[in-house]
């Protein structure tokens, strides 16, 4: 994909990202929700790409925000096509499920979803950098209101 395309795409990113970091700020649970359907929509594409179009990935070079970025992680990323990805992509799925519930599951989930979105951003447009980090931050958000029910449950006060 192009520059173009990306550079479209980036500010109507930006904007959901925003509201995200605001829902999970404002409304925790349903910013879990919001959350959780983006990367199971993410685990989904990831999965679509790397199985029917993995010369999409040797396009991540090009927009990378270091070129030690690139070089360390990128690169060792297309060389393991597509198991890397597939792995990705399961993981992706297990911490869309694991924002859902509870506990340490959720604990464990919030910071793996954290990290994810973190280590993506140096991928530049290709992630639609910077807005992979507001809801990195809205992670922070939610870890510290030390959550201990699942969605389907109320919220005990």
């Amino acid at each position: 994909m192009s520059a173009e395309f990306y550079t479209q795409f980036n500010g109507i990113a930006i904007i959901i990202a925003f509201f995200m970091l605001c829902l999970m700020i404002i409304l925790p649970l349903a910013g879990r929700v919001v959350l959780s359907l983006l990367l199971f929509i993410t685990a989904c594409i990831t999965w679509v790409q790397v199985t029917q179009h993995p010369g999409i990935y040797h396009q991540y070079n090009d927009f990378v925000l270091f070129p030690w970025y690139g070089h360390y992680i990128v690169q060792p990323f297309i060389a393991h096509l597509p198991a890397a990805g597939i792995i990705i992509a399961v993981v992706q799925l297990f911490v869309s499920v694991g924002l859902l519930l509870k506990n340490t599951v959720f604990n464990m989930a919030c910071v793996l979803a954290l990290l994810f979105l973190v280590i993506i951003a140096p991928l530049g447009l290709a992630a639609f950098f910077p807005a992979t980090l507001l809801p990195a931050a809205g992670c922070i958000v939610l870890l510290r209101k030390k959550i201990c029910y699942s969605v389907w449950e109320r919220p005990v006060k």
